[in-house]
Formats: structure tokens, C-alpha cells, sequence
């Protein structure tokens, strides 16, 4: 059995204030969801980027995020499933995302 990772790709901020957005597998009422629930893969946080010589303006900020599947899936049950729902919820800021994808390696 190998390793699952969901990828959020082309992640793209404009620097110029914190942005944050959590990411929920499979869950129906994210916003019900604690912190510690078993639905909650993660979550990303970008903080201001200022230029080098401390102005305000700011400076943009493209990344990938990758969050292991394997205990989540594990403990929702789906580990065999053929799809699972995942859901982005912005929570501070303006962010762009370019995708998501599964990853899988598989152990020999």
C-alpha cells in the first residue's frame, strides 16, 4: 500500500495581507467541523510579504501545499473509495488556486 497526498496547486497570493483557507475531506458540514476533526486535513497561512526595504507593498507569493490522506481517509472509512470530496474554505484574504490532484506512490 503506498502514500496518498492531496496537492493544492498554483497556490497565488498578492503579499499584501495574510491569507488563510483550510482544506475538509469528506465532510458534509465543514463549518461544523472542530479544529481537531477527523474531516480536517489542514489548513495554509501565508503572512504579509513585505519588499526589502520594509514598504508596504507586496510581494507575491505563489506555492504548492501537500497534506497527507492516508489516516484521514483511514479514519472516514474511505481509504477504498474511487473519489473523495474536498472542500476549500477561505477563511482570510484574496488567494488564487491553480488545482487540485492526488498523488499516489506506491511502496514496493
Amino acid at each position: 500500500m503506498g502514500d496518498e497526498v492531496l496537492v493544492v496547486e498554483g497556490i497565488k497570493t498578492d503579499g499584501t495581507s495574510i491569507v488563510k483557507f483550510n482544506v475538509f475531506i469528506n465532510a458534509r458540514e465543514y463549518e461544523k467541523v472542530e479544529p481537531s476533526g477527523r474531516e480536517m486535513a489542514g489548513s495554509f497561512v501565508c503572512v504579509k510579504h513585505l519588499s526589502v526595504d520594509g514598504n508596504a507593498r507586496g510581494m507575491g507569493v505563489e506555492t504548492t501545499l501537500r497534506l497527507a490522506l492516508n489516516e484521514i481517509l483511514e479514519d472516514l472509512g474511505a481509504k477504498g473509495d474511487d473519489s473523495v470530496a474536498v472542500t476549500l474554505v477561505p477563511r482570510h484574504g484574496n488567494v488564487r488556486i491553480g488545482g487540485l490532484r492526488i498523488d499516489y506512490s506506491i511502496e514496493e
